[in-house]
């Protein structure tokens, strides 16, 4: 039983927690750690990273009861995540954060005991809520055992790990079925990659031309892997002669040149017709530049 905290005056344990670690705060604040040797060191980081799960955890539950009582509304903020932004000077994206988590953990009462315990980090707990979230309607009943799952892994694993061990539940709760869900959602996933395929092109102005893309996995894998067979030193040396492979280059340079390449050694042949003719760039130029000695410089398409 945890001794009472509301002594303090302020009425609520809450608060009376808060009196509480404020004047141990203050009470350490100008303490050196120099003494503490290296055990004491440790164990002292390790208890504090609990701790500050520990306090996210009360933060969470006062975000929930931040909702409650609307004070969103007292300064005409849009969201809860807003208002804390607002009052507290956190940044938008980890106002977002602290938000969510507080949602998260009041749907899923084992990871915000864990979390309470210290036992689970926040990072964890919204990846292990967001892994049973995902999870399909057809596992539903089982969203309790996979949750305890991960809270146990959770003790030996980081959250990027927990995110790998969560997108892979169905082998732990439903084996048999596990090799075909697996492909399903593969599949569904190649599928929204397609979709979000895309490559975008921005001319710099200066002679250069900027551009981004989307790729599914493999393709990118496949493209990845063109370009560094392309930038490699043994290839390099092969196309533009021995001492040719700057080893001082960056590496992102090396890759752009090699994309170049790709481009220049690509067989024409290859390409889809357009209106009868292989793909072609079309360069809008001053007759005499072709025909004379003239210098002017032509246009492209774009």
């Amino acid at each position: 039983m945890s001794r009472h905290l509301d002594d303090t005056g302020t009425g609520h344990p809450i608060l009376g927690f808060l009196d509480l670690l404020e004047s141990g705060l203050d009470d350490i604040a100008g303490v050196r750690a120099w003494s503490l040797n290296a055990e004491e060191t440790s164990s002292a980081i390790t208890r504090l990273v609990s701790d500050l799960a520990r306090l996210a955890e009360v933060e969470a539950r006062l975000l929930g009861q931040a909702e409650v009582v609307d004070l969103p509304g007292t300064i005409g903020a849009r969201s809860l995540a807003q208002w804390l932004s607002r009052t507290t000077r956190l940044t938008a994206g980890e106002a977002g954060r602290r938000t969510r988590l507080a949602t998260a953990l009041a749907a899923h009462d084992q990871t915000r005991e864990a979390v309470a315990a210290g036992a689970v980090l926040p990072e964890q707990a919204t990846v292990i809520t967001a892994a049973v979230e995902a999870l399909d309607e057809e596992y539903a009943a089982e969203a309790d055992r996979a949750e305890a799952y991960l809270i146990g892994e959770a003790a030996h694993f980081d959250a990027y790990r927990l995110r790998e061990l969560g997108e892979k539940l169905v082998e732990v709760i439903d084996p048999d079925t596990a090799e075909a869900h697996e492909a399903k959602k593969l599949a569904e996933q190649e599928a929204r990659a397609l979709k979000q395929a895309e490559v975008k092109f921005r001319t710099g102005g200066d002679g250069t031309v900027r551009g981004s893309f989307v790729l599914p996995q493999l393709q990118a894998e496949m493209f990845r892997k063109a370009l560094q067979a392309l930038a490699a030193p043994k290839h390099v040396r092969a196309v533009e002669g021995a001492g040719a492979y700057d080893y001082q280059k960056p590496t992102p340079h090396k890759l752009g040149l090699a994309f170049i390449e790709y481009l220049e050694r690509y067989p024409l042949d290859k390409l889809p017709t357009m209106g009868g003719l292989a793909a072609t760039v079309v360069i809008t130029a001053p007759a005499d530049t072709v025909t004379g000695d003239g210098q002017k410089a032509g246009r492209t398409e774009g």
